[in-house]
């Protein structure tokens, strides 16, 4: 039987994106809000400056995740690791542990909005 802790506080999202990853982001935002979880939406920006914005926010507390989208994914999280606590990977999907008691926890997860091929392209 579980019980609900009155000191329990939700947690939050932050959202950004470079302008390759606006509409990944926007479509990752609206959804998250169509489930009632709570997300500010920091708008769009270039990559260096959006991944330390979001970086910066992610290091100042405990409840607060980071979503970010590039078109990579990479220089998001190069960014927003800059910064004390913070654990930025690219995520093509939902993370799993590959080993027993592995963590999954991420502070920031980056999206990218053009994922790599899954296979090479063929040589002509």
């Amino acid at each position: 039987m579980s019980q609900k802790n009155s000191d329990h506080h939700p947690l939050k999202f932050v959202a950004g994106a470079d302008a390759f990853g606006c509409a990944l982001k926007d479509t990752l935002v609206s959804h998250l809000r169509s489930l009632n979880i709570p997300v500010e939406d920091l708008g769009t920006d270039n990559h260096y400056s959006i991944g330390a914005k979001i970086g910066q926010i992610v290091s100042s507390g405990t409840e607060i995740r980071g979503l970010l989208a590039c078109g990579t994914g990479v220089g998001v999280s190069i960014f927003a690791n800059k910064f004390p606590g913070v654990y930025a990977a690219t995520c093509l999907t939902q993370p799993t542990p590959s080993t027993p008691g592995q963590s999954t926890t991420l502070t920031s997860s980056p999206f990218p909005a053009s994922p790599p091929p899954l296979t090479p392209p063929s040589k002509p």
